[in-house]
């Protein structure tokens, strides 16, 4: 059972949940956004690949630390690497 299982208020994106819908909603929301920027010259992912426990508390369900690749822990497209591949596409 885990410590904790939810984002810590200052962690939350309103309207953007930790669910991979929402992590790909995000990419795509900002990715707009972004790419309206006149000075934009590029983009980085933070995290490729979701991790199997956090490395901090070393919990498997750790909202703060986990789930937030465009792979999941096997591999597999998330949601969002579709959403990022595709605004990289527009770029």
């Amino acid at each position: 059972m885990p410590i904790y299982s939810e984002l810590p208020r200052r962690t939350v994106i309103k309207k953007y949940p930790h669910t991979p819908e929402g992590q790909a909603s995000f990419y795509r929301g900002i990715y707009a956004r972004l790419s309206r920027l006149p000075f934009l010259l590029g983009a980085f992912i933070y995290c490729w690949q979701d991790d199997e426990k956090c490395g901090y508390c070393n919990q498997a369900e750790c909202p703060t630390e986990t789930r937030w690749g465009l792979v999941d822990v096997d591999g597999r497209e998330k949601p969002s690497y579709y959403a990022v591949r595709d605004a990289l596409e527009k770029l």
